[in-house]
C-alpha cells in the first residue's frame, strides 16, 4: 500500500534483528514497555517477539483506552442503557470489556439495551438529531487523540441546543498514566515489574508532542522513544532503547519524526487546547472497584470530565407524563381510514345498498351488494376477479402469514411464479424427488440473517442459495434441490421482498439447483429484522468418496480458491456507510462447478478436506479443520491472496482480514503430491483464477494454526473470539 509497504519489509526487519542482537549485552536482561495498544497489536500481528533476543522482554502497557477504564464506568453505562432506556453510543473497543455480574456492553445489548457502535463522536450527535424523542449518551473513551473530537461535539451540541444529547466522559491523559505506572510500588519500591524504558505512543504524540515525556527521562531516569505503529517503527525504537540503556542515557528520542514534533502541532495546538479547556476540565480518576489503597499509594490518574452540563435539567413537572407512543409508518393513512369508517357508520340513505341495521338508523356499518346471477338462470356465482398484489407500494401484513387467501395469493403471485419448476408445481406440502442410483444423499441447512439486506455484489436472496449450495458441495457432492423458508416482518416492503425473491430465483437457475418446496411465516412488526431466510440443500455424492474435515494429514498442502475478505468488507462498508476509493463487492457465488472441476483433475481420495470460510473467515475455518483432524497448520502470510482495497479497509478499521467472512471461496486440503495439479484446475475456472497455495498441515498435538509472517516472524492464528469490531486503538 502507498507509504506503508516500506515499513513492513521482511528483509529490513531481519537486518534490524541482527543489529539488535549485536547491540544486546548477553550478561543482562532488558525490559521495555510499549505503552500503546497499537504497538502491542503490531508486535503480535507481525511476530516481532520472534525476532528479538531471548533476554529482551516486551511488557504490554495500559495504553489502550479500555485498560484504564474503571469497571464502575462500564456498569454506569450499562445501567443507563438497560434501566434508563437511552441510546448508548461508543467505540468498538469497549463493547466486550467485562463489567460486574458477568455483563459487558455486548451482553447488555443482547438483553435488549439499545447500544450502538460508532466511529466518531460526531456519529453520536447525529443519532441524537435523528432521534429527538430518545436520550442519546456518548460513552467517550481514549487518550489525547480522541479528546478533541469529544470536546468539539460537546461545544457543537451546546451551540445547536440539542436537548437529548449527553456525554459520559472517560478520557485519560497519557503522561498521567505513565506517571501512575512509574509511581506504583511494583515498579518504584519493590522492583517486581522492572521497566528499563518506554516505547512512546504514536498518535497521542502527534497531538501533544514529545515534550511531555521529558519529565520521565529527567525525574525517573527512564528513556522514552516515540515510535510509529508499523513493525519497522517498533523494531527501530527497540534498538534505540537498547542503545540508550547500554550507554547509560535517559533521553526522549523521536523515531516517528515523520509525524511527531517536540511541541506537537503548533498551528492548531492553541485552538485545540482552547476548545478542550472550554468543554472539559481535569479530575482525578476514581480507583478501580476492589482496590486496596494505603496512605502512601500513588495518586489517581488525571482524567477529564465535562466542564458543565450540556443543557439545564428539566424540572419534574416539565417532563412529559403521557405514555410515549410507538411511531408507526402508516399512522397518517390509518387516521384517514378511521375518518372514512366514522362517515360510513353515520345514518344516511341506503342508495342501493342493503344495510345490516335499519330501524335504529345506524347505516353503512355493513355494505352488502346483491350477488351477480348467471345469465342463464337463477343460480348465483362468485366473481373471478382478484385484485393483484401491489408490489410497488404494498407491505407485508399479518394476513400474508395467516394461511388464508392472502397467503395463497402471495405464494402464487410471487414465490411460485419466481421459483417455478416441475417439482414446485406438484403443489403439495413436500416435494417428491428422484435420486440417482449408486449415490448417497448429502443434506445441509443454513439460516441467513444479514444487515443490510442488499450490499455491493449481492443480497440476502442470492446469498441464501449460494451458501447452502456451497455447504453441500464441500463434501464433494453435486447439489440437486433446495427448500426455502421465509420469516417476514410485518410492514416489510413488498417491493424489496420481490427483489429478494427474484434474486434468489436467478441464483438458483444459474446454479442449476431448483427450489422445490418452501414455507412463509409473518411475525409482528418489531419482532424481526425485515426478512430471515432458512434454506436446506440436498445433493448426492458417489459411493466411496469421503471428503471431510477429519481427513487432513501432516504434510498435506493447504490451498485457497481466491482472495479473502471481500464479502465481509463489502457488507461492512454498506452497513456503516463507509466510502472507499474503489468499490469492494461481495464474492458470493455457487462453488459446486469449481469443486467438480477440481475433483475431476486429481486422483480420487487425494482431496482430503473442502470447506468454505464463511463466518469467522480463513482463520476460524482452519482452526476447525485442525481440531477435527488433530493436526496443526502453518500458513505463509505472503502467499495469502488479499485485494489491496480490502487490506486497506481492514487497516483503516483495525480488522484482520484472516477473520473476515467469505461467501465465494473454498479451502482445499489435498495430498502435497497433487497440489500443483489441483492449483492448475482451480485457476482454470472463472471462480478460481486467483487460487494460491497458502500453507501446510503439520504434526501438532496442540492443534495450533500458526503463520509465518511476511515480516519474518511467526504468530498464532487463534479462533475468532467474537464478532470483529472496528477499534480506535
Amino acid at each position: 500500500m502507498k507509504y506503508i509497504d516500506e515499513f513492513r519489509s521482511g528483509e529490513v526487519a531481519q537486518a534490524l534483528s541482527r543489529r539488535i542482537a549485536a547491540e544486546i549485552d548477553p550478561q543482562r536482561r532488558y525490559h521495555f514497555m510499549e505503552f500503546c495498544g497499537g504497538h502491542t497489536h503490531a508486535i503480535s500481528r507481525y511476530g516481532i517477539a520472534e525476532l528479538l533476543p531471548a533476554n529482551l522482554r516486551m511488557i504490554h502497557g495500559p495504553g489502550c483506552p479500555v485498560c484504564v477504564l474503571p469497571i464502575g464506568r462500564i456498569d454506569q453505562a450499562i445501567a443507563l442503557a438497560l434501566d434508563r432506556g437511552v441510546i448508548l453510543c461508543t467505540y468498538g473497543d469497549v463493547m466486550r470489556v467485562p463489567a460486574s455480574e458477568s455483563l459487558s456492553l455486548m451482553r447488555a445489548k443482547a438483553r435488549g439495551a439499545d447500544i450502538r457502535m460508532v466511529y466518531s463522536a460526531a456519529d453520536a450527535l447525529k443519532l441524537a438529531r435523528e432521534n429527538p424523542e430518545r436520550e442519546v449518551v456518548f460513552l467517550a473513551i481514549g487518550f489525547e487523540t480522541t479528546t478533541p473530537p469529544t470536546a468539539l461535539v460537546i461545544r457543537r451540541a451546546q451551540a445547536e441546543g440539542t436537548p437529548n444529547f449527553s456525554v459520559l466522559c472517560n478520557h485519560v491523559l497519557t503522561p498521567s498514566a505513565i506517571t501512575h505506572i512509574l509511581e506504583s510500588p511494583e515498579v518504584r519500591q519493590y522492583g517486581t515489574v522492572p521497566i528499563d524504558g518506554f516505547v512512546g505512543p504514536a498518535h497521542v504524540s502527534i497531538v501533544i508532542g514529545a515534550m511531555p515525556y521529558e519529565h520521565f527521562a529527567q525525574e525517573y531516569r527512564k528513556p522514552v522513544v516515540i515510535a510509529g505503529f508499523e513493525p519497522l517503527d517498533v523494531m527501530q525504537a527497540i534498538w534505540m532503547l537498547v542503545q540508550q540503556v547500554n550507554q547509560g542515557r535517559a533521553e526522549v528520542e523521536n523515531e516517528f519524526s515523520r509525524a511527531v514534533t517536540r511541541e506537537g502541532k503548533p498551528r492548531c495546538a492553541g485552538h485545540r487546547a482552547a476548545g478542550v479547556r472550554a468543554a472539559l476540565e481535569l479530575r482525578v480518576a476514581r480507583p478501580r472497584r476492589g482496590a486496596v489503597l494505603g496512605a502512601e499509594d500513588p495518586p489517581g490518574l488525571r482524567a477529564l470530565r465535562c466542564r458543565e452540563a450540556l443543557r439545564p435539567r428539566l424540572p419534574e413537572r416539565a417532563r412529559p407524563q403521557a405514555v410515549r407512543m410507538r411511531r408507526h409508518p402508516a399512522r397518517r393513512e390509518a387516521a384517514h381510514r378511521l375518518q372514512a369508517v366514522r362517515h360510513g357508520v353515520h345514518a344516511r340513505d341506503a342508495d342501493g345498498f342493503v344495510h345490516g341495521v335499519v330501524r335504529r338508523r345506524l347505516r353503512g356499518a355493513l355494505h352488502l351488494r346483491a350477488l351477480p346471477r348467471h345469465s342463464g338462470g337463477g343460480g348465483m356465482s362468485k366473481a373471478n376477479y382478484v385484485r393483484p398484489i401491489d408490489f410497488r407500494n404494498g407491505r407485508v401484513d399479518m394476513n400474508h402469514g395467516a394461511g388464508g387467501r392472502a397467503s395463497a395469493q402471495l405464494i402464487d403471485e410471487l414465490f411460485a411464479r419466481a421459483f417455478d419448476n416441475e417439482y414446485l408445481r406438484q403443489g403439495d406440502d413436500a416435494a417428491l424427488l428422484p435420486v440417482p442410483a449408486g449415490h448417497r444423499l448429502v443434506m445441509a441447512t443454513d439460516g441467513h440473517v444479514i444487515s443490510p439486506l442488499f450490499f455491493p455484489g449481492g443480497d440476502i436472496g442470492c446469498l441464501a442459495v449460494h451458501g447452502t449450495v456451497n455447504d453441500v458441495a464441500m463434501l464433494g457432492a453435486a447439489p440437486l434441490y433446495l427448500s426455502a423458508s421465509f420469516i417476514l416482518e410485518e410492514g416489510f416492503p413488498l417491493a424489496e421482498l420481490k427483489r429478494i425473491v427474484e434474486s434468489m430465483a436467478a441464483a438458483a437457475r444459474e446454479a442449476g439447483v431448483p427450489i422445490v418446496t418452501g414455507d412463509t411465516k409473518v411475525v409482528e412488526q418489531g419482532k424481526g429484522d425485515g426478512v430471515f431466510i432458512a434454506t436446506t440443500g440436498v445433493g448426492v455424492v458417489p459411493v466411496g468418496r469421503s471428503i471431510s474435515g477429519r481427513h487432513a494429514r501432516p504434510g498435506d498442502a493447504v490451498l485457497v480458491s481466491g482472495t479473502i475478505g471481500d464479502h465481509g468488507v463489502a457488507v461492512l462498508s454498506k452497513r456503516e456507510s463507509l466510502e472507499f476509493e474503489t468499490t469492494i463487492e461481495s464474492d458470493t457465488a455457487a462453488l459446486h462447478t469449481l469443486v467438480a472441476r477440481l475433483l475431476a483433475a486429481v486422483p480420487e481420495g487425494s482431496v482430503r478436506t473442502l470447506r468454505d470460510p464463511t463466518r469467522g473467515g480463513l482463520a476460524t475455518t482452519l482452526n476447525e479443520i485442525a481440531k477435527q483432524s488433530g493436526v496443526g497448520v502453518l500458513l505463509d502470510e505472503a502467499a495469502i491472496p488479499i485485494k489491496p482495497q480490502v487490506n486497506a479497509a481492514c487497516e483503516l478499521l483495525g480488522l484482520d482480514p484472516l477473520y473476515i467472512a467469505n461467501e465465494g471461496k473454498c479451502i482445499v486440503v489435498c495430498d502435497a503430491a497433487v497440489a500443483d495439479g489441483a492449483l492448475e484446475a482451480l485457476r482454470s475456472h472463472p471462480l478460481g483464477r486467483e487460487a494460491a497455495r497458502i500453507g501446510t498441515v503439520t504434526d501438532d498435538p496442540q492443534r495450533f494454526v500458526q503463520m509465518a509472517t511476511a515480516f519474518g516472524g511467526r504468530r498464532v492464528v487463534d479462533w475468532l473470539s467474537g464478532e470483529p469490531l472496528p477499534r480506535i486503538c
